[in-house]
């Protein structure tokens, strides 16, 4: 247990504040820096700063979930005025922004950045710019609710909105999927990281083995789908987002599915894209491959958008039989 861990631990409610945390962050950008530079994990300037952006988000925010009581009741859950969103925007979110924004200045070139539950985007994007959109804090009402599904996750978009970079943390289990585009391919890792001296270890991609298909999605989608769970396996786990793309890429669960995601950034292409540079099946709700392009750009405008998305470790076939019997809507976007 880190020295920050226990601190947090005989912290009562009232001095666990956003303050309190935001005087940290440079502590643990300095140790987060250090450790990406000697690990040598990051080849390019963009892994650099999505896998620093990780870091220091699991090494602030994994030692403060641990306990819930104190959190709860801290001002790290109370709303953030003036959100003008319907999702949940809590000051336990604006870590993230700040993490990121002592990190900006390793860009080597222009960018146009997003929050998850931020006001309605409508940028301008000139062509030229690096995009990013980072989701601070993942299942901020299942914690609330004794769910430990939280994740936080960055990525980077190229000028042609190819994947650059991107890393999502699984808070609970401290944990770092990372995925950089080195060259033409994709390099995929799976670290653990500890909260106190911050160091990273590589761990082996599992094998998948599981004798019946397991599945998971958020909880109030399971009234939204037209299907009778008595014919499919229940879902085994209420999340969607980070958390259950490391579940699928563990075994835990075979497929992970959203009948319904609101603006398309926020774990579609998050979440999705990534699945997919790192040989995941994902696909809309018929089974098509997602134009992610087409998706990205229609972010930009100022229309409501709903894609449906499916990710799996299943066989094309097993896939497919899977989005059948479970009569997901099909996608709002042309496929490719």
């Amino acid at each position: 247990m880190s020295k920050y861990e226990k601190r947090i631990g005989l912290l009562p409610a009232s001095k666990l504040t956003l303050e309190f945390v935001l005087g940290k962050i440079d502590q643990s950008i300095e140790k987060a820096e250090l450790r990406v530079k000697t690990s040598r994990l990051a080849e390019t300037p963009e892994g650099e700063v999505a896998l620093k952006y990780a870091l220091t988000t699991g090494g602030l925010l994994s030692p403060i979930l641990r306990f819930p009581s104190q959190t709860l009741a801290s001002n790290l859950y109370e709303d953030v005025e003036g959100n003008g969103d319907d999702n949940q925007y809590k000051k336990i979110d604006l870590i993230g922004d700040e993490i990121f924004n002592r990190l900006k200045p390793g860009f080597r070139q222009p960018y146009v950045f997003f929050v998850e539950e931020r006001k309605r985007w409508n940028k301008v994007r000139s062509g030229n710019e690096l995009m990013v959109v980072i989701d601070p804090f993942d299942e901020t009402s299942a914690y609330q609710k004794g769910g430990r599904v939280q994740s936080s996750a960055i990525v980077i978009l190229d000028e042609e909105a190819g994947l650059a970079a991107s890393a999502i943390v699984n808070l609970i289990d401290q944990e770092i999927l990372f995925i950089e585009k080195r060259r033409e391919k994709y390099a995929v890792q799976l670290l653990t990281y500890d909260t106190d001296r911050y160091i990273l270890r590589e761990t082996r991609l599992p094998s998948v083995i599981n004798e019946e298909i397991q599945i998971a999605t958020l909880p109030r989608r399971i009234s939204e789908i037209s299907v009778l769970f008595e014919n499919i396996p229940y879902p085994q786990m209420p999340t969607f987002g980070g958390f259950g793309l490391m579940a699928v890429l563990r075994g835990e669960t075979n497929i992970v599915f959203d009948p319904k995601k609101g603006q398309p950034w926020y774990e579609a292409v998050q979440v999705g894209l990534p699945a997919e540079k790192m040989g995941l099946r994902v696909t809309d709700g018929k089974g098509h491959r997602i134009n992610w392009g087409q998706l990205i750009d229609a972010s930009f405008k100022d229309v409501d958008i709903r894609q449906t998305i499916a990710i799996s470790n299943l066989s094309e076939v097993e896939h497919l039989k899977l989005l059948s019997d479970l009569k997901l809507p099909d996608s709002p976007l042309r496929t490719v």
